[in-house]
């Protein structure tokens, strides 16, 4: 294998959920890249920025678009030989942390994932 295919990739799911990912310095993904991990930054369906059908595509399906989202993101980089599956992670906060857990519990995908501060109440969440 390459150099880059043994390299740990993490994708990284914004709050909100319907933050977005932008081109400010972020440390938190400096942090990662400048110890050689590679960052997947994604603006899943459901994001600001990209026009208000796609941002309101995740109405009534969080949880669902959004995990399937982070997955075709990670299999891209699968397919295209830049990653090994088993050195893939998912990390979060927030929103971003609800869709980590979710991920972990109800897809078999990633090798790891860490929730920071995510939701987990959804109950009371809405109430």
């Amino acid at each position: 294998k390459q150099w880059y295919q043994r390299r740990v990739r993490v994708v990284k799911i914004h709050g909100g959920p319907s933050g977005m990912v932008t081109n400010n310095l972020d440390y938190k993904t400096q942090y990662f890249t400048s110890r050689g991990f590679g960052v997947l930054l994604l603006d899943y369906r459901g994001s600001n920025g990209l026009g208000r059908d796609f941002r309101r595509a995740l109405y009534g399906n969080w949880g669902v678009y959004d995990i399937d989202d982070a997955i075709a993101g990670a299999e891209f980089l699968v397919k295209s030989d830049r990653v090994d599956k088993k050195r893939l992670a998912i990390s979060g906060g927030s929103a971003g942390g609800y869709t980590t857990m979710a991920m972990m519990t109800f897809r078999d995908y990633f090798q790891a994932g860490v929730s920071y501060f995510g939701l987990c109440d959804l109950r009371a969440l809405s109430s």
